[in-house]
């Protein structure tokens, strides 16, 4: 299953995006600021798409596309 996280840098979206890749989820994680996963072992962590930047820059929108198209599919946003 595939999902998008916004918001992971701390916090409740931290948990939720640490949650996801412990049950086996592939991650897309949008956030304006690097997420800290060192806990997570390498195994999860590969299934994790980390998006850096805000939400509104245009750059960003293309990487999200990008990931999106790779998917061919999302199961939750």
């Amino acid at each position: 299953m595939k999902a998008i996280i916004t918001g992971c840098s701390k916090g409740i979206g931290k948990e939720i995006l640490s949650k996801l890749l412990s049950d086996g989820y592939e991650v897309m994680s949008i956030s304006r600021t690097k997420t800290n996963l060192d806990d997570m072992p390498d195994k999860v962590t590969s299934n994790w798409k980390e998006i850096i930047g805000d939400i509104l820059e245009e750059d960003v929108h293309h990487r999200i596309i990008r990931v999106l198209n790779e998917w061919k599919n999302l199961d939750i946003l």
